[in-house]
Formats: C-alpha cells, sequence, structure tokens
C-alpha cells in the first residue's frame, strides 16, 4: 500500500508501457485505481526471426471505488496540498519507510488475532483476496490481471484472454461489495 501515487486525471498517468501491474495511481478527478496490465513474458522465449511480427499492447487496469476511501483520500490531498504547497503530481500518500508501516499492520493484525481468536497475516489476507476474485469472476486471469500477481494456473490463458477493463471493474467492484456485506453481518452477529 505505501507504493500508491496519485494522478490528477488519466491523461497525468504514465504511457502503459512504463507502468508495471504492481504500480498503483489514485487517479483524483475519476475516484479510481490503475495500474499496469499484467503481461506474459514470452517474447524472450522466441526465435530472433519471430520477434519482429510481434505486436503488444499495453493497457490500464482501471478499478473504480464506490465507497468514501475516494473522499478520504481527496480530503488528504487537500490538506497536503496546503501544507506543502506544491503540485499534486504523483506524491506518494505516506511518508515514513515501508518498515514503519509493516511494522504497523504487524502490530494491528496480532491485535485482531489476540482480542477474536484468529490468525490473520498480510499473506493470507492477500491470498484471500486473490481468491473471492477468482471465485467472483470464475476466471484465474482476471484476478491475475486485477491484483498484478500470477499464479501458475492462468500463465498459459492470459496469453489468449483479453477481458475488457469494464468486466475488472465489475469483478472488483463486486468482489469489495462482497467483503464488505462479509464484514458489516459479521459485526453485526458479535
Amino acid at each position: 500500500m505505501c507504493q500508491y501515487r496519485f494522478c490528477k486525471a488519466r491523461n497525468d498517468l504514465p504511457k502503459a508501457t512504463n507502468l508495471e501491474p504492481n504500480d498503483f495511481r489514485f487517479v483524483i478527478d475519476s475516484e479510481e485505481w490503475a495500474h499496469g496490465s499484467l503481461r506474459p513474458n514470452y517474447k524472450s522465449l522466441l526465435k530472433t526471426q519471430s520477434k519482429p511480427f510481434l505486436c503488444d499492447t499495453y493497457n490500464y487496469v482501471i478499478l473504480p471505488i464506490r465507497n468514501g476511501t475516494a473522499h478520504i483520500l481527496q480530503q488528504y490531498l487537500i490538506t497536503r496540498d496546503a501544507e506543502t504547497r506544491k503540485k499534486r503530481h504523483s506524491k506518494k500518500i505516506f511518508e515514513n519507510e515501508v518498515q514503519d508501516y509493516d511494522i504497523a499492520v504487524s502490530a494491528f493484525l496480532a491485535s485482531l488475532n489476540r482480542k477474536y481468536k484468529i490468525r490473520l497475516t498480510k499473506t493470507r489476507i492477500a491470498n484471500d483476496l486473490f481468491q473471492r476474485l477468482h471465485q467472483t469472476s470464475g476466471d484465474i486471469v482476471e484476478a491475475m490481471l486485477i491484483t498484478g500477481r500470477e499464479h501458475y494456473l492462468g500463465t498459459v490463458p492470459l496469453h489468449y484472454s483479453s477481458p475488457t477493463h469494464l468486466r475488472l471493474q465489475l469483478v472488483y467492484t463486486q468482489t469489495c461489495q462482497h467483503i464488505s456485506n462479509a464484514v458489516y453481518q459479521s459485526l453485526e452477529s458479535r
């Protein structure tokens, strides 16, 4: 989460060829996340004669935000802008080192684990999100494209898949809605 950056509009995003799958940007005007698409590394395995006939396409993955997160981030930006009087173009959200946030998240998860007698870890949460995306869409490639994580079962289908950005947005939104509903139901039952 410490690698997110801000952009005013989609036009301010770096070229799609330069945006990696794990390089997340928050687009302020449209209230959405953007990151580079996951691309197979098949070109390095091809013969020299074949490479000139290939055409790579690079796209952004756009994920809309349908909750209060966008407003919180915008308020943060306004406050930060007033404090620093600098341009908002692609600033990091957090100023501290990654290790500081890693320690804080680990402490938060430890407190949840003690309080509710559960065994949450960052890896389990990341794996759960991936699995829920796969469960919602039924397509492992879509889960790979949304999260930027590779999975051995999706390596070959990735070459032949081209879901639209609207489809990826829908899967992401539905998955987040399912997670929110499950959390609220769990909290209400306690």
